[in-house]
């Protein structure tokens, strides 16, 4: 499939390359999904309610990208012309849509999941899980016995945790950032065949 390479980063230890396409929207149909968890009593415990957005986007060399995506990462109508953004990482090509630039509207969408996969480490939930705990740990021996070496190093390894996470982060949407200026600057390069 033929793609518009917007440039790389280094992440952390993943190389990723962010890539796009660019068209006119159209047959834009949003559709609601709410996921239901009962218990055994028929009582509802947990609800979730996501929006999706699918829709066509009409490539300029005549072909049609079929799209499926939050509807928060995708401010789109029928007629609008869009860009779309996906990352390739460690060569590997996500799945999922990582953001979409209107040109229409000069506005965009992030796809937070697609976000938090790109950027961040492998795990990165349970990582995430661990730490709280680990800070709270440390943050309750503090309390208890006041300051030593290990409430320092667990609480430590926490805040270095999430500064990580955050940096991760914030390098693929700098490189989101500079995609979207190159589009409306119009200096975006030509298409590239993908192997």
């Amino acid at each position: 499939m033929a793609y518009i390479p917007f440039g790389s980063a280094k992440i952390g230890m993943n190389n990723v390359e962010l890539r796009g396409n660019t068209g006119t929207v159209s047959g834009a149909q949003t559709s609601t999904q709410t996921q239901t968890t009962v218990n055994y009593d028929n009582r509802t415990t947990t609800q979730r309610t996501s929006h999706w957005i699918r829709f066509e986007l009409n490539l300029d060399d005549g072909r049609v990208m079929h799209i499926a995506a939050p509807a928060e990462a995708a401010p789109v109508n029928n007629g609008d012309r869009v860009t779309s953004f996906w990352g390739q990482v460690n060569k590997k090509e996500r799945p999922d849509y990582l953001a979409f630039y209107n040109h229409t509207t000069d506005d965009w969408g992030l796809n937070k999941d697609e976000r938090n996969f790109t950027a961040g480490p492998i795990g990165h939930a349970y990582w995430a899980i661990f730490c709280i705990f680990l800070a709270m740990g440390g943050i309750a021996l503090i309390l208890m016995d006041g300051v030593d070496v290990g409430s320092l190093v667990m609480v430590g390894l926490s805040a270095y945790f999430f500064y990580a996470l955050m940096r991760r982060r914030k390098k693929l949407l700098k490189l989101l950032s500079d995609a979207i200026e190159q589009l409306r600057a119009g200096k975006a390069t030509a298409t590239v065949e993908s192997n």
